[in-house]
């Protein structure tokens, strides 16, 4: 929530001119949105000097359909209800703009699928099942 801690323990061990990959797995649709701008607005930062640096962000969305009404249900009644999660992939290249990254893009899980060649899509079904 609070970036200045992370200026602190990470900022000084980057070199900005050096690209850099920031990943970030379910975690921003855990903390309010304005929390999860401020991260990503932090790591837009420090990677700006850059171009090849790059933010992987791998977080659920859209919650209105049926999956996603009841993942809300599962994580609220363990206690841990995802604040920030945003509706659809768009959003989540707009706030990626909006923080400070000039290119972003969004693909859902759907669309990774697609992506996959007659191949790799067998292996992942393979592994998944």
């Amino acid at each position: 929530r609070d970036v200045n801690p992370l200026t602190d323990a990470v900022a000084s061990h980057l070199d900005p001119e050096v690209p850099t990959l920031i990943v970030s797995e379910c975690c921003l649709s855990y903390l309010e949105p304005e929390h999860a701008e401020a991260v990503v607005r932090w790591c837009a930062k420090v990677t700006s000097s850059c171009e090849a640096s790059a933010f992987v962000l791998y977080d659920p969305i859209n919650p209105a359909d049926a999956f996603g009404r009841q993942m809300m249900m599962n994580v609220a009644a363990r206690g841990s209800p995802l604040r920030g999660i945003l509706g659809s992939a768009e959003e989540q290249a707009d706030r990626m703009r909006r923080c400070g990254f000039k290119n972003a893009g969004c693909v859902d899980m759907n669309g990774t699928w697609d992506y996959l060649t007659r191949r790799n899509a067998s292996d992942v079904a393979r592994v998944v099942r």
